[in-house]
């Protein structure tokens, strides 16, 4: 396992030269005694710091002091070791995929991912990114790129195309089938269903079951079913088109394009799937002059491919969006309900944009390896699992939101961008990254939010914290002007960096865990419960922090100020003591 040495911080050591320990007589009062010579500080340069003595004795780094190996969880993190050196700090190793000073950063070629003779490289959004040898491709280069023969295996003018496990060929118009060996009808040499039965059936089209090349309608009042066992295909040349209902128990290919449109407004068509149902082109669903509504239903497994229009569409089996575009036909009347399981795959695209009033929800499981946008509603009432990218953007026309609600999971080791606010009622864990935008973007917990290990979160909005919060990653607070509120309880283990504002209020508490430091350089104000087992420091010439609450500052823990800095204000801290 990689190995990496911690130094004791010299913010400590400026402290201890010449102090006294936990019985010390200084009082905080006293805090600003011992400044070294004023000089412009910033983060990282420890030696224009100043240190309170009391914080001093408690991080001594003599033979006495605990080690900051025997606290729970300990500077490196669960699951991996920690052992004291000569210096007063500490040896992290790192189980993979963790590395770095304390285990905090992900590395993602841990385990050597790529296959087939690809090379791995790290990558911030995704933790790494495969390059592939020659003939494989896929984000780990798993799959076999097949190339066309050198004779064109593609009748009637079609094109070979290099596939992704196998070769395709691109018919021209009027053709059909996996070799463009078909002709294919036209729409009015098409068949019609003339009464309800089974697609199988020569009765519900008049005579003769339509061929794969061959363009259906269902009209108006009709009800046709592909049954169990059989097996149905429509070429690419071909358009199947539903006015009436369509329930699939069988198995059904669509080469080219599904058609869902009801005759008016009132009706919709109407088209469950029991089976197994492939998309490999179009879906087409009318809008409100023409409904459609579509179910996947629990056993029913659909995979697509292309583009996937919705109007009214609910899963409650099994959907892999392999490829291509998954949206509504018109944002003035969708909706959409996954209460089954969903996948997009990478490179997929799922834009989630409902209707005004209604919201995208997730009541099932739903996985993203590729992308998903709205700047309308979305719901998750279910889990949901980011490892792709999620945005959300403002639509001045309608409300914008994510909620997450109670006991809902999101899982993001992804991205995800706020342009308006996500609402956290359920459990977010944060190994990607996230971003607070400071276009209408607010994060507002309400819930449970840990940023793990390898996990940053950046605010240039709102960010709001009602709930609990655990911070073991990297949390940055950008805004100005709105900044970050706390009326729950806030505990960092991580980094905390505080460039805007920040507002600890009555009734909140903030923990500064052992291992965690906050670093300020602007003015922070405590109205609330403030506990101190880290750091915390103020950088020059505005970090500073205003106490108008209660804080502790516990054995081992460390106040520092750089020159220049305003450091502590108002009511002192309570200083723990005796120290061990």
């Amino acid at each position: 396992m990689p190995s990496t040495r911690f130094l004791a911080s010299a913010l400590v050591l400026v402290a201890t030269v010449a102090l006294g320990g936990c019985d010390s007589d200084v009082t905080p009062d006293d805090r600003d005694a011992g400044s070294l010579p004023t000089r412009d500080a910033s983060p990282g340069d420890a030696s224009f710091l100043d240190a309170s003595p009391h914080d001093a004795s408690r991080a001594r780094s003599d033979g006495d002091a605990p080690s900051p190996c025997d606290t729970d969880p300990g500077p490196c993190g669960v699951g991996n070791g920690c052992e004291p050196d000569d210096e007063g700090g500490f040896v992290c190793t790192c189980t993979p995929p963790l590395a770095g000073e304390r285990c905090e950063v992900v590395d993602g070629c841990a385990g050597t991912p790529c296959a087939n003779g690809g090379t791995c490289a790290p990558d911030d959004e995704r933790g790494y990114v495969c390059t592939c040898a020659a003939g494989f491709s896929g984000p780990t280069c798993e799959t076999i790129d097949v190339p066309c023969p050198s004779v064109n295996p593609c009748l009637n003018g079609g094109t070979c195309v290099d596939g992704v496990g196998a070769y395709t060929c691109d018919c021209l118009e009027g053709f059909g089938a996996d070799d463009c060996s078909v002709a294919c009808g036209t729409a009015s040499t098409g068949a019609t269903a003339v009464a309800d039965g089974d697609w199988t059936a020569a009765a519900t089209w008049g005579g003769v079951v339509p061929s794969s090349g061959t363009f259906v309608t269902i009209p108006e009042g009709t009800t046709v079913t592909i049954p169990a066992g059989a097996a149905v295909r429509s070429f690419r040349c071909a358009t199947v088109t539903v006015t009436g209902t369509l329930v699939n128990r069988g198995e059904l290919i669509i080469d080219g394009t599904l058609v869902l449109r009801g005759p008016d407004p009132a009706t919709p068509a109407t088209f469950t799937n029991e089976g197994t149902l492939v998309l490999r082109h179009t879906l087409t669903t009318g809008a409100a002059e023409g409904p459609s509504a579509f179910v996947n239903a629990s056993g029913g497994t659909i995979t697509s491919h292309g583009t996937f229009g919705l109007h009214r569409f609910t899963n409650e089996g099994t959907w892999t969006v392999a490829s291509g575009t998954v949206e509504c036909t018109s944002r003035d009347s969708c909706a959409f309900l996954n209460a089954g399981t969903m996948t997009l795959a990478a490179g997929a695209t799922f834009d989630a944009n409902v209707s005004a009033g209604e919201s995208a929800t997730n009541t099932g499981t739903l996985v993203n390896h590729g992308h998903i946008d709205t700047s309308r509603r979305f719901e998750n009432r279910g889990t949901l699992t980011n490892t792709g990218t999620l945005d959300t953007y403002t639509d001045a026309a309608v409300s914008c939101g994510f909620t997450n609600a109670a006991a809902a999971t999101l899982v993001n080791a992804g991205g995800i961008r706020l342009h308006c606010q996500l609402t956290n009622a359920g459990t977010i864990t944060n190994t990607g990254s996230m971003q607070v935008n400071a276009d209408r973007g607010r994060l507002l917990n309400e819930g449970t939010l840990t940023n793990e290990v390898g996990g940053a979160i950046e605010s240039y909005g709102a960010l709001d914290n009602a709930g609990t919060f655990v911070n073991r990653g990297d949390l940055d607070l950008h805004a100005a002007d709105i900044g970050m509120t706390n009326t729950g309880t806030l505990t960092t283990h991580g980094m905390l960096t505080v460039g805007g504002r920040f507002r600890m209020l009555a009734g909140g508490t903030v923990i500064i865990a052992v291992g965690g430091s906050l670093e300020t350089s602007v003015g922070v104000g405590n109205w609330g419960t403030l506990d101190i087992y880290g750091s915390l420091t103020t950088w020059a010439p505005e970090g500073g922090l205003s106490n108008s609450g209660t804080a502790h500052e516990r054995c081992g823990s460390t106040v520092l100020r750089a020159s220049g800095a305003p450091g502590w204000t108002g009511t002192p801290a309570i200083v723990e003591a005796p120290c061990p």
